[in-house]
């Protein structure tokens, strides 16, 4: 069986989803560009302009996308979100120099450290161990660390995070300002926000230097489809951004993935606030049913001290007698409902345009069924934090081995190792591997090996 035949297969499967892309198997893209989608496949020509170096059309849709988007530049990516923090943090890192870095950043910020030579000092969200989430990053605990370590460069914040919850980004753009410092905000999970003001405050219009989306996670755009901003009077050079990015970026990025969110963009422009309206209030009504049993919560902005993200359903399965796991085994198996991913108390389900009410009644009533009372799971506990025994791009460049996690007890990590979703690293090259580092791995599944220096 080929993979086409393969994918085909779980087409069939996936019925409604409640995950990435955002166009929900091509619901949300504009039928006319799907119909010449393959003749759009082009190269570079004069005519069609060159990524590395814009200067015609794809210069102008640059241009769409930061107007629409509230940015004084905009970066087209076609290799993910990824990139664009890498070439962020490579534009302003230099090596030794320390990165206030979000502790339950994504692996592609650990990627960067390693690129750029700099130092992580860890700062961790608070964290609801009730719920077994991480909620903001206050702006307290970050002028804390700044006066403490005077010499940090710079801070990536993740906001908001795969939860849909949010920091105070204009507070804590101000306290960073103030220093002269610079914030990097993962975005990702945030390209949506722009487009209705029920919607938590957009990252560059809090102040963020620069914001990474991933247009491909919540708006009706291709997978890989993301976006760099940069907003006015920046911290960080536009130039240096522009060479990092040729540093890093495929020398044929795909017109399909280009044209398509240059699409997306102007739906959502035209059409976004409208869909977003309708969505919104049935999220508020199926919320409403599915609480009044007593049995369901959700995480949300009446259970969290912050925003979040309301096109995000994160429903807690604690008093039930499902975990999260297998709660979302059984909407899959028994619904044909698909979500972007769970944990042990809760199933995670991302909204977009490409959705439809009819989808959501389909959803609040397989959550009605599934509302059974019982002694559900512990929740997860927060990351571990192990001490850093050398930079990362020391520790990735050194001589490595794979071990049984057993055997790498109290050795030094050598590569990054993750859990996607959420690609939150549990642990960095450079640090130690730890007791409680191994007992959270037992619990969202040990790998079979690990990478230690030797």
């Amino acid at each position: 069986m080929s993979l086409y035949e393969d994918l085909k297969q779980f087409r069939q499967k996936d019925r409604i989803g409640f995950h990435i892309p955002g166009h929900k198997g091509g619901a949300g893209l504009n039928p006319a560009w799907v119909q010449d989608a393959f003749s759009l496949d082009v190269t570079e020509f004069p005519e069609t302009d060159d990524l590395q170096c814009p200067t015609g059309i794809l210069q102008r849709a640059q241009t769409r996308a930061a107007k629409v988007l509230g940015a004084e530049r905009s970066f087209f990516l076609t290799n993910g979100s990824s990139i664009g923090l890498q070439a962020a943090i490579l534009a302003v890192c230099k090596p030794g120099e320390k990165l206030l870095t979000d502790r339950t950043c994504h692996k592609a910020v650990a990627s960067a450290l390693v690129l750029s030579g700099s130092v992580p000092v860890f700062l961790s969200p608070e964290f609801d161990g009730e719920r077994g989430v991480y909620a903001g990053i206050t702006p307290e605990k970050v002028k804390k660390i700044l006066e403490e370590e005077p010499d940090i460069k710079g801070m990536v914040l993740t906001s908001p995070t795969y939860y849909g919850i949010c920091s105070p980004i204009r507070e804590i753009a101000g306290i960073l300002h103030e220093k002269g410092r610079f914030l990097i905000v993962d975005e990702a999970h945030g390209a949506h926000f722009a487009f209705h003001p029920g919607l938590p405050e957009p990252a560059l219009s809090q102040g963020a230097d620069a914001v990474i989306q991933s247009a491909h996670k919540t708006l009706p755009a291709l997978g890989q489809s993301s976006l760099l901003h940069l907003r006015r009077d920046s911290l960080i050079p536009e130039e240096m951004v522009e060479s990092a990015l040729r540093l890093l970026m495929t020398t044929s990025p795909s017109y399909l993935l280009m044209s398509a969110m240059d699409e997306a963009v102007a739906s959502m422009e035209q059409e976004g606030q409208a869909l977003i309206s309708i969505l919104l209030r049935e999220i508020g009504n199926l919320k409403k049913t599915v609480r009044e049993q007593g049995i369901l919560d959700f995480v949300d902005e009446e259970t969290l001290p912050c925003p979040q993200d309301g096109m995000r359903l994160v429903v807690d399965f604690r008093n039930s007698r499902f975990s999260g796991f297998a709660a979302a085994e059984l909407l899959k198996e028994a619904y044909g409902i698909y979500p972007e991913m769970a944990d042990s108390c809760h199933v995670v389900l991302i909204v977009t345009t490409a959705n439809t009410v009819e989808e959501l009644q389909i959803l609040g009533q397989a959550l009605l069924e599934l509302a059974t009372p019982g002694g559900g799971e512990e929740p997860m506990p927060a990351l571990s934090m192990p001490k850093m025994a050398m930079p990362p791009r020391e520790a990735w460049m050194s001589r490595k081995e794979k071990v049984s996690p057993l055997d790498a007890l109290g050795r030094i990590a050598g590569d990054t190792l993750a859990v996607c979703p959420p690609g939150a690293a549990l642990l960095l090259p450079g640090q130690y591997i730890d007791e409680e580092t191994l007992a959270y791995l037992t619990r969202v599944g040990m790998p079979e090996e690990m990478i230690v220096l030797s």
